[in-house]
């Protein structure tokens, strides 16, 4: 997908300003998002610029990803230390008024809204959640669902354990988009 349509699609025009992006950029094909450094590809992959992430901004660089984004108030509260590493390095970002809400619906868009297409049920309460959402996903597996739990224990699909922790987004939307397409 390219840039451009990313964006677009995600109805984030009011987000992010990408207007300081050049015409190339925003038409250059998007493959990935990431916070995961060893997940970059060259000049394809929006590097996700997390809490988490930082201390690898630096690392992320030298893999030259498409282009970085930003929390705009983390930045605003730092010595905008972040914003000159990119820029000495050539590598364009983009600032975001709300990052999570900004990554949470980039993320989505760029794996084709899978939560949209899904039957999905919370479990909430003080005890017992994962002891009932492990149940329910059994259930669902012997009646023939394909079937996700995803929890405290990691994120199991219809076909085995996906080994990731459930803090990353972009690894659960990837997850979701194929148990849609089961």
């Amino acid at each position: 997908m390219l840039l451009s349509q990313l964006i677009d699609h995600a109805n984030l025009s009011q987000e992010i300003d990408a207007s300081a992006l050049p015409e190339h950029l925003m038409n250059r094909e998007i493959t990935g998002i990431c916070d995961d450094t060893r997940l970059i590809q060259k000049e394809k992959t929006i590097f996700s610029c997390t809490p988490q992430a930082q201390p690898y901004l630096e690392l992320a660089l030298e893999k030259k990803p498409a282009v970085i984004l930003f929390d705009q108030n983390l930045i605003d509260q730092s010595d905008k230390h972040q914003l000159q590493l990119a820029k000495k390095n050539k590598i364009p970002f983009l600032l975001c008024k709300n990052f999570l809400e900004t990554q949470g619906k980039l993320i989505s868009e760029f794996y084709q809204n899978p939560s949209h297409k899904l039957q999905i049920t919370g479990i909430t309460g003080t005890n017992g959640k994962t002891t009932i959402a492990w149940f329910i996903y059994k259930f669902w597996l012997e009646l023939g669902y394909r079937a996700a739990m995803i929890g405290t224990l990691g994120c199991y699909w219809h076909n085995g354990k996906q080994e990731s922790n459930t803090k990353q987004l972009a690894i659960l939307h990837h997850g979701l988009g194929k148990l849609k397409l089961c």
